[in-house]
């Protein structure tokens, strides 16, 4: 299985994400003594976890964003860490169940509001969908359809506008 991995540290949170043996992870080096930590799993086992994205908010709260499979469909996840490097509540199923969703986007605006996008498809066409996440983690309201009626969308990029 492939299990969304973050390294805790105290200085930054987020840097690289890889591909290693079977396990998305994001690493973090502590810049004062140039050393990498333990990982922290923060994708649930059980089904594999591709596609990860991080982003880090000004005070170093980062947002990661990934695809992963509940047994039927692909679905899109998020999740905060706290810029000590601690996870900051349970995974959070973004998109709908009962359609697969695919290439989750993230961005984060300087006071720790997201923005994730992701492509679903609606059983005729590959949609693009969006959610809010307010700077406490919580997402705000429902996900939106952001691409027009009976158009696919084949490209998704969020961009904080300042």
């Amino acid at each position: 299985m492939l299990n969304l991995r973050v390294e805790k540290r105290p200085l930054l949170v987020a840097g690289l994400i890889c591909l290693v043996a079977l396990a998305v992870m994001t690493l973090a080096v502590d810049r004062a003594r140039a050393s990498w930590s333990s990982p922290l799993d923060i994708s649930e086992s059980g089904q594999d976890a591709t596609d990860a994205h991080v982003a880090v908010a000004a005070d170093g709260t980062a947002t990661a964003v990934w695809k992963r499979s509940d047994g039927s469909n692909d679905r899109i996840q998020f999740v905060r860490i706290a810029a000590d490097g601690n996870q900051i509540g349970e995974p959070v199923n973004l998109s709908a169940a009962g359609g697969n969703a695919a290439n989750p986007r993230l961005a984060v605006a300087a006071n720790g509001q997201s923005v994730v996008v992701w492509q679903r498809f609606n059983g005729s066409h590959f949609i693009a969908q969006g959610q809010q996440i307010d700077p406490s983690g919580a997402p705000v309201a429902s996900p939106e359809d952001l691409s027009a009626p009976g158009q696919s969308a084949f490209t998704v990029e969020p961009v904080i506008a300042t």
